[in-house]
C-alpha cells in the first residue's frame, strides 16, 4: 500500500468519524436520553471529533509527504 491510498484510509475514517458525530449530536438534540446518558454522549462526541480532528491531519500529512521541500524524495517509508 502506498501512501497515497494510505492518506485516503485516513481520509475516509475521518469522515466516518464525523458521521458518527453528526448522528450523535442528533440523538442528543431529540431530549430522550437522561442526565448520564447525556454526559456519556457528549463524551463520545468530544471524543471522536478529536479522532475525527486527528485522523484528518494524518492523512493530509501523508497525502503531502513527498511535497515538502524534496526533503523526503528517494526515502523509503
Amino acid at each position: 500500500m502506498g501512501l497515497e491510498e494510505l492518506a485516503e484510509e485516513y481520509r475516509e475514517s475521518a469522515a466516518a468519524c464525523r458521521e458518527r458525530v453528526r448522528l450523535l449530536r442528533q440523538e442528543l438534540q431529540q431530549g430522550r436520553v437522561s442526565g448520564s446518558e447525556e454526559l456519556t454522549l457528549r463524551r463520545r462526541i468530544n471524543m471522536l471529533a478529536e479522532m475525527a480532528s486527528q485522523t484528518a491531519a494524518i492523512g493530509c500529512y501523508l497525502r503531502n509527504y513527498y511535497g515538502r521541500s524534496g526533503r523526503h524524495a528517494g526515502r523509503g517509508v
